[in-house]
């Protein structure tokens, strides 16, 4: 059976569900991942499906999407993939087959 929660365990739970793997969270608190599912669960700690993109992402978005995988820009970004993808399409980028070249048919105001 797993030690009680500390109130501090509680807040990094609450602060980090949205950035952080279950599996990342488990090494950082030390804990078993079954715990902290079954934490976030009991606190009912819901990730928002449509997190905001902030500026600085979508330009980093806009200046590296030729060069990195969209794997790759997830996990800088803190998104999943497809978020990534769909965030692309919607800012007007495309992949071309070279490198360090973007087509940006729509760039917001």
């Amino acid at each position: 059976m797993s030690n009680k929660w500390s109130d501090e365990e509680v807040e990094y739970l609450e602060i980090n569900y949205e950035k952080l793997s279950i599996a990342e969270m488990s090494v950082e608190m030390n804990r078993d991942i079954s715990d902290i599912k079954s934490k976030i669960l009991f606190l009912g700690i819901k990730k928002r499906r449509n997190r905001i993109w902030s500026p600085a992402e979508d330009q980093y978005l806009i200046i590296n999407y030729d060069r990195m995988t969209s794997k790759e820009l997830a996990l800088m970004l803190l998104h999943k993939p497809g978020p990534v993808r769909m965030r692309a399409a919607k800012l007007g980028l495309k992949k071309t087959t070279g490198k360090g070249c973007n087509k940006i048919t729509n760039l917001p105001d």
